[in-house]
């Protein structure tokens, strides 16, 4: 596995391609899965392919049987994860107690080092279950050293604006910083090289209640970089004009009749960003 249990929410179903599977990847029926699915008090179930923005997410607390199960796996289009509900932190919590705040982490693979790119807080309004900017939820910046910074950011959907919400008051202390910082950007860290294709990988993390960092989901491609363009400035900061220079370069050398491998699958990645970089006229 990419991510060990350890360090990954408890899912008790999966559904890939339809098959319905258990926390072992062991097959089972619809009626094992409502089963599992009845014996926790509440349950989130979310796509496992092709979602963002929090679409596709539910929480289950009702009492599930067999034939509900095939409703979901119509759904989702075959393809699903039902887990457990996360117990986060109670510094976490402390920014929203209904929703699974979570931590945008941004992690670069570049000449053979990972580098820490940026970092949010993200976490819901008053009430809401989601964390995320498009829910209505707020951000605040997380800095190299884990320090949670003293503005916090809000999305307005009418006209796609952010900004300071300059009358949200912080639940913590100033220069308050991440639970076990250092041991989420190891984790992390490691987990990049085990997906060494891709330049750039945007991690979604929780803590839990006991400081251990969970890795809710890592996402490798359409991801945005305006977030961190308005509350930093350049994606990649100081490696910009050496990482500019280097792609650029291997764009136009590139060999249109000749496979490469490497291109697709990690410059490409990079290149996405890049072109975001530049319409915003950061760099």
């Amino acid at each position: 596995m990419i991510v060990g249990k350890n360090h990954s929410p408890e899912t008790i179903v999966h559904c890939i391609n339809g098959q319905l599977l258990d926390e072992n990847y062991l097959p089972i029926d619809c009626v094992e899965a409502s089963q599992l699915i009845n014996s926790e008090g509440e349950v989130i179930c979310k796509a496992s392919m092709g979602t963002s923005g929090g679409r596709g997410i539910k929480f289950i607390s009702e009492y599930i049987e067999a034939n509900d199960i095939e409703k979901i796996i119509e759904l989702y289009d075959r393809n699903f994860l039902i887990q457990k509900i996360i117990k986060q932190h109670p510094l976490i919590e402390s920014f929203n107690k209904t929703s699974v705040n979570t931590m945008r982490i941004i992690t670069f693979l570049y000449k053979g080092k990972v580098h820490f790119i940026y970092g949010e807080l993200r976490f819901g309004g008053a009430g809401a279950r989601l964390d995320n900017s498009a829910a209505g939820g707020r951000w605040v910046l997380i800095n190299k050293d884990g320090i949670i910074q003293n503005e916090f950011y809000i999305f307005d959907k009418s006209t796609t604006d952010m900004y300071v919400d300059k009358n949200y008051v912080s639940p913590i202390a100033e220069n308050t910083s991440i639970p076990n910082w250092d041991e989420v950007i190891l984790l992390l860290k490691q987990t990049h090289y085990k997906l060494a294709h891709f330049g750039i990988i945007y991690w979604d993390v929780s803590i839990s209640q006991n400081g251990n960092p969970i890795i809710l989901e890592y996402n490798l491609l359409d991801s945005d970089a305006y977030a961190y363009q308005y509350g930093v400035g350049p994606f990649f900061g100081d490696m910009t004009e050496q990482v500019l220079s280097e792609i650029y370069l291997q764009q136009k050398n590139l060999n249109p009749f000749k496979s490469n491998v490497r291109y697709n699958c990690l410059d490409f990645n990079k290149l996405h960003y890049l072109e975001i970089e530049r319409q915003m006229f950061l760099i």
